[in-house]
């Protein structure tokens, strides 16, 4: 079998300052040690049946690839462009759970 493909997206690099690092890292302390000021939970479902492997998604290899490129593009570049922490007032995380035959969590929630 022969796969070919279109062009590939591209997910650009987000340059993270220390301030952006210490602040996360500060909000993961919180979501660990303080859970009652987390404001949101969002979960976060990915199929990883056998079916995710078929490549009939333009410009991703399979479409598990293209469920994470869309993750990263659509809601985490989102949230880092649009900055709804800005000032530390509150907590929200995310997690992912991949769903073969039983459930996993890839990510746990991580702030946003």
């Amino acid at each position: 079998e022969i796969t070919s493909f279109q062009e590939a997206v591209t997910i650009d690099s987000k340059h993270l300052t220390v301030e952006m690092i210490n602040h996360h890292i500060e909000v993961k302390r919180i979501l660990r040690e303080e859970r009652h000021l987390c404001t949101g939970h969002t979960f976060i479902v990915i199929d990883q049946s056998g079916s995710m492997r078929n490549s009939d998604v333009n410009g991703f290899v399979s479409r598990s690839h293209a469920a994470y490129g869309t993750l990263a593009l659509d809601f985490i570049s989102e949230q880092l462009d649009s900055n709804p922490n800005k000032y530390g007032l509150f907590a929200e995380s995310v997690s992912v759970i991949e769903m073969k035959d039983t459930a996993k969590a890839v990510l746990q929630m991580e702030p946003f």
